[in-house]
């Protein structure tokens, strides 16, 4: 009975654990959304005239004539 009860408690704080580990990966993307988009990486997005390739508002269109 107690391997099945430590059993639970370890699966249950592992479970636990990840949730609060996406939470820190969701906070992080939210302050930086592209960290290799900097420093001219080329598929950054944006219009590539300014430093703040990754983070520009104003998307180039490629799609107008």
């Amino acid at each position: 009975m107690l391997r099945y009860l430590v059993a639970v408690l370890l699966i249950f704080a592992l479970s636990a654990g990840w949730v609060l580990v996406q939470r820190a990966a969701r906070r992080v993307h939210e302050r930086c959304p592209d960290p290799a988009a900097g420093e001219g990486s080329g598929e950054g997005g944006g219009c590539g005239l300014c430093k703040l390739a990754g983070a520009c508002q104003q998307r180039r269109d490629d799609t107008a004539p």
